[in-house]
C-alpha cells in the first residue's frame, strides 16, 4: 500500500454485497471507505453494473480506479474494454478476492 490511504467509494443496490465490501475495506489497514457523496475524493470506486450500465454516470478523474461488481458475468469482457481496473462477480466475493482486486489497483 502507499504512504497515504487508499480511498474508497461503493456503489450497490445489494445491502449485502455494499456491507461485504465496505466490511472488507474497513478491515484492511492503508484503506478508508467514504461516503458517495465524495467520489470525486476517492481513489478507488467499486460500482455494481446496475449502477456502471445505467444513466449513472461516473466523471472518472485520471488516477481513479473502478472495479466493478456483477451478479452476471456476461458483462465481464465489456467492462474490461472500459478499462476498468478489476471485475468482482458477486457470488465468489471473499476477502482473499477482495484483496487481489485492492492489489492489481495498487500495482496499476
Amino acid at each position: 500500500m502507499s504512504e497515504r490511504d487508499l480511498k474508497c467509494v461503493v456503489y450497490d443496490e445489494d445491502k449485502f454485497t455494499k456491507e461485504l465490501i465496505c466490511n472488507f475495506i474497513d478491515q484492511t489497514e492503508g484503506i478508508s471507505n467514504m461516503k458517495p457523496s465524495d467520489t470525486d475524493q476517492a481513489d478507488v470506486v467499486f460500482i455494481d453494473t446496475e449502477f456502471y450500465g445505467s444513466a449513472f454516470k461516473l466523471d472518472k478523474s485520471p488516477n481513479q480506479q473502478v472495479i466493478v461488481i456483477s451478479s452476471n458475468p456476461k458483462y465481464l469482457r465489456s467492462f474490461f474494454q472500459k478499462e476498468i481496473a478489476d471485475y468482482l462477480q458477486k457470488s465468489e466475493i471473499t476477502y482473499a478476492r477482495f484483496l487481489k482486486a485492492i492489489e492489481k489497483v495498487t500495482t496499476l
